[in-house]
């Protein structure tokens, strides 16, 4: 990814986020290079430049090597072959499947691009030349055809799809459903972009039921000492202390469920539908009524990521930041830290491997 910092920043992104990883400084304004991984995983870093961070990796101990160039192309185009020359020596270092990520600054075809002036042919064919000469190909990808957009009204608005990923025939072979999605652009003038090499399912979703707790959350309401102690004052009463006690818990937690339902609604579900409603004003022309809805709806969605991120912040038991260094990936991943007890999968006594929840719990 581009990171358009210097690698200190990215050291502190690494500590919160509890991951390895490496970072190319950024030269000016732009460029910038980091690569972050899972402490689980093993990356070996193969080669680096401004340009491109190269690496094999293998996601489990056993598992065979596959390999990842995250790569940024030449924003001049007048220098662009610099990035093309490069892209086709990474190509002969390797046999292994290969996934190569990133913002080339360049597209494939006119269909890739709205607005503004037509990209020069030449542009689209040593674009399309590289790739093959390098045995790459795009991979398909899921969400809106762009990935980048200058932010400007109409009639200046100018979108691309200049974030990829392209695979080798190694991969293909290996992943055949490997799929791209885009998901939208929220505070960048890129979109992120996530790659998967297989059908990802929630299977462990309705596995046991998740435990009630008292949501941090909750105390951001004024409201919410009131609630309390009327739920509480309210309970049935029992002549049993003990009793008596667990009666007013129980009648305070169900009365907290449906309160919080009503004061809170469904914070995730919302932060789905705010930003569809973005990414479809995004996909339009760019007028004066659109750009104020989207600030107003984008004002919305932070305040509710600000609620998403307290809930992981109680869910990762981390120390809580300061105001203003907000991360919630951090806390995501401090909260899926603690669920790596979890058991994903457990050998039988036949020596085979089982990884559904209804076999494990069989082995068990």
């Amino acid at each position: 990814m581009e990171t358009k910092c210097r690698s200190f920043g990215i050291e502190r992104v690494k500590k919160r986020l509890n991951m390895h990883g490496l970072a190319v400084d950024s030269r000016g304004k732009g460029g910038g290079l980091a690569l972050l991984w899972d402490k689980e995983v093993f990356v070996d870093l193969v080669s680096f430049s401004r340009y491109h961070m190269d690496a094999r990796v293998q996601l489990r101990e056993g598992e065979d090597y596959w390999r990842f160039t995250g790569f940024y192309g030449e924003p001049d185009s007048s220098k662009r072959t610099v990035s093309w020359d490069l892209l086709r020596r990474l190509s002969r270092l390797s046999h292994l499947p290969w996934i190569c990520v990133g913002d080339y600054n360049a597209i494939l075809s006119d269909t890739e691009k709205e607005g503004a002036v037509p990209t020069p042919q030449w542009q689209l064919r040593s674009f399309r030349e590289a790739l093959s000469n390098s045995g790459l190909h795009d991979v398909s990808f899921l969400g809106s055809p762009f990935t980048w957009a200058n932010n400007r009204e109409h009639p200046f608005t100018v979108r691309k799809r200049l974030d990829r990923a392209c695979v080798n025939l190694s991969w293909t072979t290996r992943w055949p459903a490997t799929v791209t999605q885009h998901l939208d652009r929220i505070y960048s003038d890129h979109a992120p972009i996530i790659t998967v090499r297989e059908k990802q399912c929630e299977k462990w979703a309705e596995v046991g039921g998740r435990p009630k707790r008292f949501e941090a959350l909750w105390i951001k309401s004024k409201d919410c000492e009131t609630v309390i102690s009327n739920l509480w004052n309210n309970s049935p009463g029992d002549f049993d202390l003990t009793n008596d006690f667990a009666s007013r818990l129980e009648n305070c937690k169900l009365g907290l469920l449906n309160w919080s339902r009503s004061e809170f609604g469904h914070i995730s579900k919302r932060i789905e539908f705010l930003e569809h409603e973005i990414a479809s004003i995004q996909s339009s022309a760019i007028t004066r009524t659109s750009r104020e809805r989207l600030s107003s709806l984008k004002a919305e969605l932070e305040s509710l990521l600000s609620a998403e991120e307290i809930k992981w912040k109680q869910r990762g038991k981390a120390a809580w930041l300061s105001e203003g260094d907000r991360n919630t990936a951090f806390f995501h991943a401090k909260a899926s830290h603690r669920r790596k007890i979890n058991i994903d999968r457990i050998r039988d006594e036949t020596g085979c491997w089982c990884d559904e929840p209804a076999s494990i719990q069989g082995v068990i």
